[in-house]
């Protein structure tokens, strides 16, 4: 993640085009999708069987690790952990910064575009925003009936989102004076596991364990589209031209153009093996 992080941060689609073919002879990836993939890189020799040992090693979390995020500068890394606690870290070094400590399993974490704040969604529906500087608790709100499983800053920073088991995903508003969820989306029919924003804001995409994603308008927050697939929906994301989105499941990613007046057919589906 280290290795390939800034070009992967500036573009999705760089980790076929660039970062695969750079990849070691021997790992799954390579071996699955190496043939398929035109790129402009051609390497004659010195490519490496496998990978080498790992960069770094952070260690700190007594429990389950949930979620990692990087800074939007790739300075830090903010991990999130079922021993209640958030933990900030130096990307460069692997040296803790800082521990948040939290009255419930912490399962999501983003941060802000200008990386001085965090928000952190728990399994208790609480809803939270940090100065990552200071480890100063800013705000709190219980803000679903079941656990929050995902959380998102959006790129322009003013508003977030929170998607949970209680099958819906809420809006803030971070710009107002009361910390509290602005609107409500619903029609998901099961626990709703990810949430990320557009890069230039129009919409919001949702992943659920009903097999769907669901893109929505921002900021009227209305139904655009809602995608099919055959297996429970893990974790969404968006390409930095707002084009593309993936939706992941146990050994598939499906990529779908995000245009609604696109047809409604993906445009690829991609399968791990085993």
């Amino acid at each position: 993640m280290r290795l390939w992080y800034p070009a992967i941060s500036t573009s999705a689609s760089t980790i076929y085009t660039s970062a695969l073919p750079l990849c070691p002879m021997s790992i799954g990836m390579r071996t699955t999708y190496g043939q398929d993939v035109l790129s402009p890189i051609s390497v004659l020799k010195g490519l490496p069987d496998r990978w080498s040992v790992g960069v770094s090693t952070m260690q700190g979390h007594s429990d389950w690790v949930r979620c990692a995020a990087y800074s939007p500068d790739g300075a830090q890394i903010a991990t999130t952990s079922d021993d209640r606690t958030i933990r900030i870290w130096d990307a460069r070094t692997g040296v803790q910064a800082l521990v948040l400590k939290e009255e419930d399993c912490v399962k999501g974490v983003s941060f802000s575009p200008d990386g001085k704040e965090i928000i952190s969604g728990s399994d208790g529906g609480m809803f939270r925003l940090w100065d990552v500087r200071t480890g100063v608790r800013l705000a709190s709100h219980k803000a679903h009936s079941d656990w929050i499983r995902s959380v998102a800053y959006s790129h322009q920073g003013n508003s977030a989102a929170s998607a949970s088991s209680d099958r819906t995903v809420k809006l803030w508003n971070l710009d107002s004076a009361e910390f509290q969820p602005e609107s409500t989306l619903e029609g998901h029919s099961d626990p709703v596991s990810s949430v990320a924003f557009s890069r230039d804001g129009s919409f919001l995409l949702s992943g659920s364990f009903d097999s769907t994603c669901r893109i929505w308008s921002i900021p009227d927050t209305s139904h655009v589209r809602t995608l099919r697939h055959d297996f429970e929906v893990l974790a969404v994301a968006i390409s930095s031209d707002d084009k593309i989105i993936a939706c992941g499941g146990r050994k598939t990613v499906v990529l779908w153009p995000s245009d609604a007046s696109s047809d409604s057919h993906p445009l690829r589906r991609l399968e791990m093996p085993g």
